[in-house]
């Protein structure tokens, strides 16, 4: 009696075991990490500078600072074209853009006016 308890309990365990390994689902099934979404694109970086205008375009649509700096205004900042002047001092915020520097605002600074002596 004991042997045929013995033997019914080996085939159930080895039958539990076979069952369990075909439910289990293969490495290739088996779920893995979330897949990762693309990395998006860095959104352009804006970058100030401040200097004076050295020379401007016939067009109105490129400025050079006395740096060298030289920045691209879009037609969608036509009304800040009207102020630019020779020399006159600025303030921008661009975006490089195509290796140019596409002003996204720009204001002309007041210079100090310094007393006569």
């Amino acid at each position: 009696m004991k042997r045929a308890f013995a033997t019914l309990v080996a085939l159930l365990l080895v039958g539990s075991a076979a069952w369990a390994g075909e439910m289990t689902p293969s490495s290739k099934e088996q779920p893995g990490p979330p897949a990762m979404a693309p990395a998006q694109p860095a959104a352009p970086m804006a970058t100030d500078v401040q200097g004076k205008i050295k020379t401007l375009d016939g067009s109105g649509k490129r400025v050079t600072l006395e740096d060298g700096t030289t920045l691209t205004i879009p037609d969608s900042l036509r009304a800040a074209r009207g102020s630019l002047r020779k020399g006159a001092m600025v303030k921008a915020t661009y975006e490089e853009k195509g290796g140019d520097k596409v002003v996204t605002s720009i204001e002309v600074v007041p210079q100090e006016k310094k007393p006569k002596s």
